[in-house]
């Protein structure tokens, strides 16, 4: 027999031995994990038409007041979301969603005569991540507080827009090649995000036109 042909045919024969001890080595196993099994398994279901038009899927909220800047932002991000674009539609919405937060909080810091807030949301080289702690700590205080009411907010709606642009932002980060090896957004991931925005967008622009 050719020598060749043996390499084959010894090569066919451990080929084999490895799926048969995967077969009866791995075969899976019924655990009794301590609590009941589920029936099935369902994939939550998002929406595959999300709206292009920033007035639409800004609804409950009063977008015509939006700075115009954050409008198209909003817009770009819901066409390239359509598009199946869902890093671009990420980095369009964290831009969005930082300069709510900047045109925001430096109504606030007007409001409150809060020098040191005021400083910290006129200096482009401080750190959004930054800013939006500060302003969400200045809420959080007795004038703060006194400007959320009557806004009809309060400071745990704050705390959760401060988490969801921290979402975005480490999503949004991606983008640079020394924080992440990946340009890769999913649909469902990058959907999520995109349909908690008018909740987050409206809590601070309400907080803003309150000033």
């Amino acid at each position: 027999m050719p020598y060749n042909a043996v390499i084959v045919k010894q090569s066919c024969s451990a080929t084999e031995s490895v799926l048969q001890f995967m077969r009866t080595t791995w075969e899976p196993q019924k655990q009794d994990m301590g609590f009941a099994e589920p029936h099935s398994f369902q994939k939550i279901s998002l929406p595959d038409d999300m709206p292009t038009d920033p007035d639409i899927f800004l609804q409950g909220i009063d977008s015509k007041s939006l700075h115009i800047g954050i409008r198209e932002a909003v817009e770009q991000a819901l066409a390239c979301f359509r598009r199946g674009l869902y890093m671009p539609a990420t980095a369009m919405l964290a831009a969005a969603t930082e300069a709510t937060w900047c045109e925001c909080g430096t109504v606030v810091a007007k409001k409150l005569t809060d020098a040191k807030l005021d400083t910290l949301f006129s200096d482009p080289y401080f750190s959004i991540s930054r800013k939006v702690s500060e302003l969400s700590k200045a809420l959080d205080q007795p004038d703060g507080k006194a400007l959320l009411k009557p806004a009809g907010q309060s400071i745990a709606k704050v705390r959760e827009a401060e988490v969801w642009t921290g979402v975005f932002r480490d999503r949004r980060n991606a983008l640079h090649w020394t924080k992440a090896k990946s340009f890769v957004a999913d649909h469902i991931e990058t959907a999520t995000l995109l349909i908690a925005a008018p909740l987050h967008i409206g809590t601070l622009e309400a907080i803003r036109l309150q000033c």
